[in-house]
């Protein structure tokens, strides 16, 4: 049975009022018995006030707010600190209690809002609530049950930084010691009753935070009071251990050892250290076992961890760098995107992803697109759809995510002529073009999709793109002092290759070997198709759209033969890359910011249009291009 703490404000108050009495049973047979002798009253240990009758409970977290039926609430009764407590429970429910209780006893002691309630519990019957000291006139009461005081502890530390377990663990010690001694140290006692008081309090059992023990002594609450009244409520709190941040498992000499080896190689292992200490039969270590969590803590206390290493190593201070023209470095990454209904399933949120590339000398993104997941033939559509627009880059520097590691990026980087830069690990600063970019999608575009009809990933990819093209391309770069676009179109010589769309196409497919049943067919993915008899027994070479199985091409010997005919078609993409599922039309909500900016996106394309002649682009000769004018 935990304590229960009763609020008040003052000491003058009057006392609670008594429960009315129950009214007398109904006459029976024993109305009419001659009168007898009262039975012997039973001795009553305690004064002891009946229990009120349950009240509804106001949830706040794990603690509770009781409010009687029909009573007022603290608030209007008392007004001052209760008022400050009761008022955001009842605001905000999912607010603990205990929290505010904590907060208000221990920073506005000035201010007395608790006055102690113990309570004890006899053999073989439940807790029963002592009889309220005088002067406590709340009769709504906060039930503080210790699994909560862990919860709000975190939120109580001085600067509202997180405690950690341990600090964690002796302030919630602290706080059951204050909550047992708030009578002692307030004086809620008859003159030379303050002994009587104590072994009152001492003679109820609790359930103690961290203890297995039930129950408190006389002399352990005079001692707490000492203390609190020396060093406050700092004075409560369990001593350290004087050999606190000490290893004991492992010595010295070992732990120096050790931390040398780590040194040596940041990137070695705490299981790899151990084994090398063990194996060293020169200087063998005293332990018999070294657990390698153990290892990894002290080395993380001594500052010896790989992170911690590489930032002692890495050279500062860091150097800007930025490519001369277009196209000469390109940076790639992947971004969470926001959450849009799943069209194959309209009550559920799913969630896209955005892959994007951007050019480091003029800060433009050939090519942004949303998707549903983050796979590799979405990072690779992305790429192939910028290079279509812009040409092939130089080189491309991206992350060592799993998808820019692939050997299928390599070949296609090699067979386009593309070198890939992979960013060193622990070393995010080189990619800070790119997360600028990304800030600008959270900043600028995502907090107007709550406010818009975009409900269909092809909206979501239309609104990005005029966004893109309408705001970020034409707004004022600080570090370049151009806009993205002006920089782009003032390049004398930009980097970039133009490449072929059937070269381009090809160095896109995906490929893997099979071999020819005597049926002269072959079964890829579920699916079968027919290839020419001749190859009845051999393998072959697949080369196919994973977005597209119904063409598949054949090789052989690096030849290309034809295209497989299918026979059974089972599924139209490859099983590794989950098709993109058919959007509902959206509902017709009429006009938003995202709209406005597809709107002014076509007529910039319109206007770009307009100055083309199109019937000058295939004209070789001025003088037919006239005789034809002149017969017309």
């Amino acid at each position: 049975m935990g304590c229960i703490f009763r609020l008040r404000r003052g000491r003058t108050l009057a006392r609670p009022p008594v429960p009315p009495t129950p009214e007398p049973r109904p006459p029976g047979k024993a109305a009419g018995r001659a009168a007898s002798p009262p039975p012997r009253p039973r001795p009553r240990p305690r004064q002891t006030s009946p229990p009120a009758p349950r009240a509804p409970l106001l949830a706040v977290g794990r603690a509770s707010l009781r409010s009687g039926q029909g009573q007022t609430p603290p608030s209007a009764l008392y007004g001052g600190p209760i008022a400050s407590i009761y008022a955001p429970l009842a605001a905000k429910p999912g607010r603990s209690a205990a929290h505010l209780l904590v907060a208000s006893s221990i920073h506005h002691a000035h201010q007395p809002v608790l006055s102690f309630f113990c309570s004890f519990r006899q053999s073989g019957r439940p807790a029963v609530p002592c009889q309220p000291p005088p002067l406590c006139p709340c009769q709504h009461s906060l039930a503080l049950r210790r699994p909560s005081l862990s919860a709000i502890l975190v939120s109580t530390c001085p600067g509202g930084k997180t405690m950690s377990k341990s600090e964690e663990r002796r302030t919630e010690i602290a706080l059951f010691r204050y909550t047992l001694i708030i009578p002692l140290i307030r004086g809620e006692y008859s003159p030379r009753g303050k002994e009587k008081l104590r072994q009152k309090i001492a003679a109820g059992h609790y359930d103690i935070p961290h203890s297995s023990r039930r129950s408190v002594s006389a002399s352990a609450l005079a001692r707490w009071e000492r203390l609190y009244r020396e060093r406050g409520f700092d004075g409560l709190k369990p001593r350290s251990r004087r050999d606190k941040g000490q290893t004991r498992a492992i010595s010295l000499d070992t732990l120096d050892r050790a931390e040398a080896l780590k040194r040596e190689q940041p990137f070695r292992s705490a299981r790899s250290i151990i084994n090398i200490l063990s194996l060293d039969q020169t200087n063998p270590v005293p332990e018999e076992h070294i657990a390698p969590r153990t290892l990894r803590r002290q080395l993380s206390r001594r500052g010896a961890t790989a992170a911690q290493l590489l930032v002692e190593q890495r050279p500062k201070p860091y150097r800007r760098f930025e490519r001369t023209h277009f196209g000469d470095l390109w940076q790639g990454d992947a971004m969470d995107g926001p959450y849009l209904p799943d069209p194959a399933n309209p009550d559920r949120q799913r969630q896209v992803y955005l892959f994007a590339f951007l050019d480091d000398h003029s800060r433009l993104a050939p090519h942004t697109q949303f998707y549903w997941n983050e796979q590799l033939p979405r990072m690779e559509n992305c790429l192939k759809r910028a290079i279509l627009r812009h040409g092939r880059p130089l080189a491309i520097y991206v992350d060592r995510a799993k998808i820019y590691v692939s050997k299928h990026l390599d070949t296609i980087c090699a067979t386009l002529g593309i070198q890939r830069i992979l960013g060193t690990p622990y070393y995010p600063e080189g990619r800070g073009k790119i997360e600028r970019f990304f800030q600008f999608v959270q900043s600028d575009f995502l907090p107007e999709l709550a406010q818009s009809s975009v409900v269909t990933l092809p909206q979501l990819n239309e609104s990005l793109l005029a966004s893109i093209e309408v705001v970020y391309h034409r707004k004022l770069h600080s570090e370049t002092g151009q806009a993205p676009l002006e920089r782009f179109r003032q390049d004398p010589a930009p980097a970039t290759r133009p490449a072929d769309p059937e070269d381009l196409r090809q160095a896109f497919l995906h490929r893997a070997e099979r071999k020819v049943y005597q049926t002269a067919t072959i079964s890829f993915k579920g699916n079968r198709y027919t290839v020419p008899t001749y190859l009845r027994g051999k393998r072959v070479e697949l080369r196919y759209d994973p977005f597209d199985l119904t063409r598949l091409e054949v090789w052989f010997n690096d030849t290309f033969l034809q295209l497989a005919e299918p026979e059974e078609i089972v599924t139209t993409t490859h099983p590794d890359v989950e098709p993109d599922p058919v959007s509902a039309p959206s509902p017709d909500t009429g006009l938003d910011y995202l709209a406005l900016l597809r709107t002014e996106r076509e007529r910039l394309l319109q206007e770009q249009l307009d100055t083309i002649h199109f019937t000058q682009l295939d004209s070789s000769n001025p003088k037919e291009n006239e005789n034809d004018d002149r017969s017309q």
